[in-house]
């Protein structure tokens, strides 16, 4: 986020000064605005993180731990029960898998349903 405030020019809070604007509304009416597009990237990218920090975490400290499937969860299931190397795939596991893709799915969602206006 450093440079994303130092990619704004200096001039921005003269002219601001100039039009007399104070250090602080300068701030919030000029470049704030200007850096608010990295702080989300920061934000959004720092989320994923520590989600996935604390999901690998939560899998490796819980007491039944269990691989994650993905490659099953990205097939639509056809039956209420699905086989993967002789076992039974049941509800939880499910659960889990969806769990996995929650943010990914909600991060994307947004993007794709805007993309072909």
């Amino acid at each position: 986020m450093r440079d994303q405030f130092n990619a704004i020019p200096v001039e921005l809070d003269e002219a601001a000064y100039v039009d007399g604007l104070s250090a602080w509304s300068a701030f919030l009416r000029i470049i704030l605005p200007l850096a608010v597009s990295g702080m989300v990237a920061a934000f959004v990218l720092s989320l994923i993180l520590c989600w996935n920090e604390y999901f690998f975490a939560a899998l490796l400290t819980s007491t039944d731990a269990k691989t994650l499937l993905v490659t099953v969860g990205a097939r639509p299931a056809r039956k209420h029960r699905l086989a993967v190397d002789d076992r039974i795939v049941d509800g939880r596991d499910r659960a889990a898998r969806y769990r996995g893709h929650l943010p990914r799915t909600l991060y994307r969602q947004p993007f794709e349903t805007g993309a072909g206006q």
